[in-house]
C-alpha cells in the first residue's frame, strides 16, 4: 500500500488538513475484528426507508405522509433511527405522543434513535446521556460523566443556542407513524 500523500499548494506551502490517500487494492481492518475500516457501522434497529412499500394514498395513508415505523417496532426503549426523505431521524413515542427529530446528537454525534425515552418524556443520547425535548428539540440536560462536570452546563448553553435538534410533524395512523411532509 502507498503511503497518503500532502497537498501542496501553488506556492510551494501545503494546504493544512488536505491528506490525499492513494487507491490500493488492499483495504486495512481494523485490530482483533474480521470487520474493515471501509465498511460502514448499521444499526440493527435503523429501519431503511426503501425497504418499505412505496408511497401511495389509503386508508392508513394519505397524501403527504411518508411511512416511519410501527409503534410495536419501537420495543422498549421507544425510538428508531429511520431513513427518510429529509435524513436520518430518532422516531418515537413520548408520553403517548409520536415524535421525530434529527438523529444526530448535538454534543459528540452519536445516533439518538439508539437512545431511549425516559419517564419525563425526554430523549436521552446513548452515548453520554445528554437529554432533549422532543418538541422543541432543546437540550434539557447536557452530557454526563466526570469528564463533563465542569463543562456541562457551557455545553448546555451553547448547543442550546445555536443547534437545538430540527422537529419534524408525525401523525399516527392505525398504529403506524408517518412523517408528514405537508404535500
Amino acid at each position: 500500500m502507498t503511503p497518503p500523500t500532502i497537498n501542496t499548494g501553488a506556492d510551494g506551502g501545503s494546504d493544512v488538513g488536505i491528506v490525499e490517500l492513494n487507491a490500493s487494492p488492499v483495504t486495512p481492518k481494523r485490530a482483533g475484528t474480521k470487520r474493515t475500516a471501509t465498511k460502514a457501522r448499521t444499526s440493527k434497529r435503523t429501519k431503511p426507508a426503501t425497504a418499505r412499500p412505496p408511497a401511495t394514498a389509503s386508508a392508513t395513508r394519505g397524501p403527504g405522509l411518508h411511512r416511519l415505523v410501527a409503534r410495536s417496532e419501537l420495543g422498549r426503549t421507544g425510538v428508531v433511527s429511520v431513513e427518510t426523505p429529509v435524513g436520518r431521524l430518532a422516531v418515537g413515542i413520548s408520553n403517548g405522543r409520536p415524535f421525530a427529530v434529527s438523529d444526530t446528537c448535538r454534543h459528540l454525534f452519536a445516533s439518538l434513535g439508539e437512545g431511549r425515552v425516559l419517564r419525563d418524556g425526554c430523549l436521552q443520547c446513548p452515548w453520554h446521556r445528554s437529554r432533549y425535548d422532543v418538541t422543541t428539540g432543546r437540550m434539557v440536560r447536557g452530557p454526563q460523566g466526570l469528564l463533563f462536570l465542569s463543562v456541562r452546563e457551557i455545553v448546555r448553553a451553547y448547543t442550546n443556542l445555536l443547534f437545538p435538534l430540527k422537529t419534524y410533524p408525525v401523525v399516527d395512523r392505525g398504529g403506524v407513524l408517518h412523517l408528514d411532509t405537508g404535500s
